[in-house]
């Protein structure tokens, strides 16, 4: 095995904070759960590649497991850049040479836009997925687990681009608009909403009545 994928899910009680003022705590797990289920339906999909799942949350490890992946316990609790080097690390060390990683909160993505991530400009060491600002680091593909320190996080694209300069590593940026779309913020859900892609996401966004919620939060009040 060559390639391989690992995807980081944080623990659905920690998810999802900012989205505190449109959706309770007890929706905010459902929705953490379900785009969990959502990307990992994806990942397990994809052939030809190494698939891992780092959490936590005994829960999400179980759900991992059925989809196929194979799961990494995060031990550090660290945040999303220690989770995905303890991802990288078990890939590394069963073979894989191209390592590739996405965050469990893209349900909009596709089997295609991860064989573009894996595929594309082969001619690079480092290349990024962002995110709709353009700042943000929603997929990632290295040739080594540690050509580059890892910052996922608040303006993680500029870092990771200097991270590369600085080690003299070839970098390129690939626009995708469905890998794009994770789900932070309340004007997020609204651009998954415009997407609408058949997805137990949006299946659980449709019931919790969330345009309508959007619409009502986006009023004038008089």
């Amino acid at each position: 095995m060559t390639a391989a994928i690992v995807v980081p899910i944080k623990a659905p009680w920690r998810a999802k904070q900012r989205l505190g003022d449109i959706l309770t705590e007890a929706e905010r797990r459902r929705l953490a759960h379900a785009m969990a289920a959502d990307v990992l339906a994806v990942v397990s999909a994809l052939q030809g590649v190494a698939r891992y799942a780092v959490s936590d949350d005994p829960e999400l490890q179980a759900l991992a497991r059925r989809a196929g992946l194979e799961v990494v316990i995060d031990r550090e609790g660290a945040g999303q850049s220690a989770a995905v080097r303890q991802g990288f690390q078990a890939a590394a060390q069963a073979g894989a040479a191209t390592l590739v990683t996405i965050p469990g909160d893209v349900p909009a993505v596709t089997g295609e836009d991860l064989r573009r991530l894996l595929e594309a400009h082969p001619e690079v060491d480092v290349l990024i997925a962002p995110d709709r600002d353009g700042v943000g680091t929603n997929g990632l593909r290295l040739r080594s687990p540690h050509a580059i320190p890892l910052h996922f996080g608040d303006d993680s694209l500029r870092q990771h681009r200097e991270e590369a300069a600085r080690a003299g590593l070839r970098f390129a940026v690939l626009p995708l608009e469905r890998l794009a779309c994770d789900l932070d913020r309340p004007e997020d859900l609204a651009a998954y909403l415009r997407l609408r892609p058949r997805t137990a996401t949006l299946a659980l966004l449709e019931a919790l009545a969330i345009e309508e919620r959007l619409a009502a939060r986006d009023r004038p009040h008089a």
